[in-house]
């Protein structure tokens, strides 16, 4: 696969900046999703993008999510690529254990660790996933509520 310029992204199954400086063959190239393009954390990993990181490793990198849910809102992400939890190979078993050591040892740091905190992998559109690189998110520093609101179930 060809790689597409580091000005375009995947977020969550769509294009950004689609086809800007690129020949009307590329272009088509790209909507037929025939490039492969780096996720905003693939950006982040490499330096290309800031990030506020909070720790990095040669398999994972952690930094504070731009748009927190809470006090402390930590994205814990593998430096491997896989898009969705979907994704995790039997080979990835020690790699998902390590962001979730990871995750441990930051939300000790944090001072959140005692209180009690939530880790959430979001997974495809319906669980939520917005950047289609696995990652972790570390919530807490206050009472996080229901993980889900019951729907009313009618009939």
């Amino acid at each position: 696969m060809d790689q597409v310029p580091p000005s375009y992204t995947h977020e969550g199954g769509a294009v950004s900046n689609a086809g800007r400086g690129l020949s009307y063959s590329d272009r088509r190239r790209l909507i037929a999703g025939e490039f492969s393009m780096p996720t905003l954390f693939e950006r982040i990993i490499v330096g290309e993008l800031p990030a506020a990181i909070v720790h990095r490793d040669e398999r994972v990198i952690a930094f504070r999510d731009i748009r927190p849910l809470a006090p402390t809102h930590i994205l814990v992400v593998p430096n491997k690529p896989i898009p969705t939890a979907n994704d995790i190979g039997d080979d990835d078993e020690a790699l998902v254990g390590h962001m979730m050591i990871v995750a441990r040892d930051l939300a000790r740091k944090e001072g959140i660790a005692a209180n009690g905190y939530r880790l959430i992998i979001n997974c495809n559109a319906h669980g939520g996933q917005e950047v289609y690189h696995l990652h972790l998110h570390l919530i807490g520093g206050r009472p996080l509520g229901p993980m889900l609101m019951r729907q009313e179930r009618t009939g």
